[in-house]
């Protein structure tokens, strides 16, 4: 198995030809360097479980589109402010306050609440 280093250090079949030029050889240099490090120092990646909140996340879903297709097409009456604060009001009554805190718990419980 390659290490990390070799891995980002092989060169690709165009490079040979591109290399007469200074800058392309510089641009290569400084691109590499930069692969190399984020893919050798790759965090954690943070993926929630919703299995718990599943059903208010559908909820939310819901009424996102329905609220979203009366504001981008202008098919609501009243004033904008009062669709927003409708459609404020319909999120926190489906459960979103809670949604964000189960995954801010998540993500803080993997990164540490800093």
């Amino acid at each position: 198995m390659r290490s990390c280093r070799e891995t980002v250090l092989s060169k690709p079949a165009w490079a040979e030809e591109a290399l007469y030029l200074p800058e392309i050889r510089s641009f290569i240099r400084r691109s590499s360097s930069v692969w190399r490090r984020s893919i050798c120092r790759r965090p954690q990646r943070f993926v929630a479980n919703v299995d718990n909140i599943q059903s208010q996340i559908n909820n939310i879903n819901e009424i996102h589109t329905n609220y979203m297709m009366q504001i981008a097409f202008g098919k609501y009456s009243g004033t904008a402010e009062e669709i927003v604060a409708e459609y404020q009001a319909a999120l926190e009554a489906a459960g979103i306050n809670d949604v964000t805190a189960e995954l801010q718990a998540q993500f803080d419980a993997l990164y540490g609440a800093n």
